[in-house]
């Protein structure tokens, strides 16, 4: 049943800105809480591990070892997960406040993970099962999370962000994979825990990709807009790289009532930064456009620093 969704043999292998305007940058205010590996943190969850395999690459004649998560049985909510332990350490010692950050992997990345890695597996019979049970377990840790005092959390995605470069859609749809089946199914994996969480738990999606992942330009691509037009959290952290590639056009179907922030990874200019809100505000609310500074955490994981206009 997983292999109708993945294809395993292939996961091996000018627009018219409007005027400036005056804008005034200033740093949110929360502490993050970035989790440096997201096999670790998955392994996090009861019913899976994170095991080494030899990626069959040599550096310095040493091989070059992949780390991979494995379902080892149904999945579920874990109390001594990493993370819960991390943020009581926080509180105990006296740094943690109501405004703690959380980031974390996006549910929608734990579902590609064990789609990509674990086919033909014995636990699920499906795909939308599996999602049914990440589902779950994200929404009780998020709610224990939430009780411990964080009211903010970030979800990183880069596989979502590989979507916004109509080549990679490509080489995805030539590897026989069903392009808007999954879409679908990662996106509402996301929006279901987020429906289940306090209405004040404010979320952020994070669609990052690495620098040397940059996208050659596009334009028209249609399963970009499909994402954004998908998103159930209160924003979105779209790299700029990503946005330049699909197109501004594409921010059409981002609901109105949500906040995009465009990620930019050069030295902060504020007249670079102006000319981007500028042509982005042709196609999304000016008030609703906000910036944010990329920030490498680990070697697997990102996060963001989000500047307000």
């Amino acid at each position: 049943m997983l292999a109708s969704i993945l294809s395993r043999h292939f996961l091996k292998s000018a627009q018219k800105a409007r005027p400036h305007q005056s804008i005034e940058l200033k740093i949110e205010k929360n502490i993050i809480n970035g989790y440096g590996d997201d096999t670790e943190f998955f392994s996090g969850f009861n019913g899976l591990s994170r095991v080494r395999i030899d990626s069959g690459r040599v550096y310095q004649n040493y091989p070059v070892m992949t780390e991979m998560i494995r379902l080892t049985g149904r999945i579920s909510f874990n109390p001594c997960h990493p993370v819960i332990m991390d943020l009581d350490s926080t509180v105990c010692n006296g740094y943690g406040s109501s405004r703690n950050r959380i980031t974390i992997p996006a549910p929608s990345k734990l579902l590609y993970a064990i789609l990509s890695e674990n086919c033909n597996n014995e636990f699920y019979e499906s795909p939308e099962m599996l999602s049914k049970d990440i589902v779950e377990a994200y929404t009780h840790m998020l709610t224990e999370l939430y009780g411990k005092g964080s009211k903010t959390v970030d979800l990183n995605d880069d596989f979502m962000a590989k979507f916004f470069d109509n080549e990679q859609t490509d080489r995805f749809i030539t590897g026989g994979i069903d392009i808007d089946r999954l879409v679908d199914l990662l996106s509402k994996t996301n929006n279901e825990v987020i429906e289940r969480l306090p209405a004040d738990l404010y979320s952020t999606l994070n669609l990052l990709c690495s620098e040397d992942e940059a996208p050659r330009c596009h334009a028209d691509n249609q399963i970009a807009s499909r994402i954004l037009s998908l998103i159930g959290t209160n924003a979105v952290s779209l790299d700029l790289n990503l946005i330049r590639a699909s197109g501004y056009s594409t921010l059409r179907q981002l609901p109105d009532s949500k906040k995009i922030y465009l990620v930019i990874r050069m030295p902060f200019d504020k007249e670079y930064v102006a000319e981007q809100v500028s042509i982005a505000s042709n196609y999304h609310p000016y008030k609703m456009i906000g910036i944010a500074r990329h920030k490498q955490i680990a070697h697997n994981s990102t996060c963001i620093i989000r500047d307000f206009l």
